[in-house]
């Protein structure tokens, strides 16, 4: 079965969903919210500087997604590429797809010139960690921590 990887349009966010969902289902920080991920998917893909990555079957089916975003590094000295929301359909893993869609935005990011690409992964997700490793990525001695702003936080003051 041949598949293709491309850059994802507006007019994907759909299929994008469930994908996300099967993602949230497996990471234990985030619950699935149709609403508030359909807004943020529409403002990664509308952004030139971000990148969503999308596997299709050859019926057109969206069956993978990744995406990308920039962010500034001091460490780096300019802007590195930030992969997040890797996920397969459980239907279509074991083919390589998961792997064309990072090296698809590793891609991406050579061409907008930054200087590297971090990945944000569940530390439970044992085989998602494997996988990562086995595309060169390697463990930092940083870790991510996340504090929540309550939306309007500011605006009541």
């Amino acid at each position: 079965m041949s598949y293709t990887i491309s850059q994802a349009t507006p007019k994907d966010i759909l299929q994008l969903l469930p994908l996300l969902q099967q993602l949230f289902a497996i990471e234990s920080d985030f619950e699935f919210d149709e609403a508030k991920h359909f807004k943020a998917l529409t403002l990664i893909i509308a952004d030139v500087m971000c990148d969503v990555a999308v596997a299709c079957d050859p019926e057109g089916e969206i069956v993978g997604m990744a995406t990308m975003q920039p962010s500034i590094s001091t460490a780096e000295g300019g802007f590195v590429g930030v992969i997040e929301d890797v996920v397969v359909d459980i239907a279509h893993r074991g083919k390589g797809l998961g792997r064309q869609l990072v090296n698809y935005l590793i891609e991406q990011a050579a061409r907008k010139d930054f200087f590297a690409v971090k990945l944000l992964a569940d530390k439970t997700n044992t085989p998602a960690l494997h996988f990562y490793k086995s595309l060169g990525f390697s463990q930092t001695q940083l870790m991510m921590l996340r504090k929540r702003i309550p939306r309007g936080a500011f605006l009541e003051r």
